[in-house]
């Protein structure tokens, strides 16, 4: 346990140096962004008219946010469902079981109930997810067309 502590703070060390360099080169990324828009939004001479930006995640139709709601929505049934999948199979094989053989299992079952509440919740909550991509991409089809 001890060797595994040592390798954690080992790894949060690093991970946190690593997220402050990141820090510092996201900002001049920034800025050099911010210097490009700048030279882009600048008046023409000939015309004296302002050059249309069109940001998608600002304004427009095409948001990178409009989907969330469906991915969550989606994403949370999936969970619910993996939930209730889980609570099933968990039911299923207790009731299969006499008592002494649960006794007998102990920790074993717990284990047991344990990966089937991960194993059907994170497989359904796949499952929704990859609902809505497939909702998302069907809709960006028939926008297109």
């Amino acid at each position: 346990m001890i060797d595994l502590t040592a390798i954690c703070v080992m790894g949060f060390i690093t991970l946190g140096v690593y997220k402050l360099f990141e820090l510092f080169v996201k900002k001049n990324e920034r800025l050099l962004m911010i210097e490009k828009f700048a030279s882009l939004c600048e008046y023409k001479e000939e015309g004296e008219e302002r050059v249309n930006i069109r940001l998608p995640f600002i304004s427009g139709d095409d948001s990178a946010f409009s989907f969330w709601p469906l991915r969550i929505s989606l994403l949370l049934i999936g969970i619910g469902t993996g939930c209730l999948l889980s609570l099933l199979i968990i039911t299923n094989a207790y009731n299969n079981s006499s008592i002494d053989s649960y006794r007998d299992w102990g920790d074993q079952f717990r284990d047991f109930v344990g990966l089937v509440n991960f194993a059907s919740v994170s497989f359904l909550g796949g499952i929704g997810l990859l609902a809505a991509f497939l909702i998302e991409q069907k809709m960006k089809a028939k926008k297109k067309n």
